[in-house]
């Protein structure tokens, strides 16, 4: 009866408050950022779909609270560090990585920063085994994770399908590799 007088005067709502509340926040999915890779014979073109409420930790500049703002202020510097984090190499040999396209989806606080790059493989490179050195937000958020996709890969007759997962990079895991 004591107990039945203290769930209806507010212990259900206690238990939620003190248990339910900490184990529902943790269950909350974080930001992740997705590359999709697609191949042709020089080398790669990266599609990255970076959020911006995480990107700003690893770029060090605030850029979720005004994602409209964020090209017109920050473009070259952005396309800077993404050329310091992004690289590739294979057999030894390092590839390039060419300034990236820059625009920003959405206009809220789930903002995106979407870039596109492409890798092109130095004269007599492996096109088709490559690791693909990536740090991008994840050498400061140490929580960050990075999806990789092969969406298409001409030469291995992937088009037009579904991605297939590559693999995951975090700050562990800053290298891919790549075998097509």
């Amino acid at each position: 009866a004591v107990f039945r007088r203290w769930l209806s005067r507010g212990g259900l709502l206690w238990i939620w408050l003190t248990w339910g509340q900490p184990f529902s926040a943790l269950a909350h999915p974080m930001p992740e950022s997705m590359v999709w890779v697609d191949t042709d014979a020089q080398g790669l073109h990266l599609t990255l779909r970076l959020p911006l409420n995480r990107l700003e930790y690893g770029f060090g500049q605030p850029l979720a609270d005004a994602p409209d703002t964020v090209l017109p202020r920050l473009e070259v510097p952005l396309s800077r560090y993404l050329l310091q984090h992004i690289g590739a190499r294979s057999g030894g040999q390092s590839w390039q990585v060419l300034r990236p396209r820059l625009s920003v989806q959405g206009h809220d606080a789930s903002a995106e920063l979407e870039a596109q790059l492409r890798l092109q493989a130095p004269p007599g490179a492996d096109v088709r085994h490559v690791e693909l050195l990536y740090d991008v937000i994840t050498h400061e958020v140490h929580t960050h994770r990075v999806q990789v996709f092969l969406r298409n890969d001409w030469a291995g007759g992937v088009v037009g399908g579904v991605p297939a997962l590559l693999g995951l990079l975090d700050t562990q895991h800053r290298g891919l590799a790549l075998d097509l």
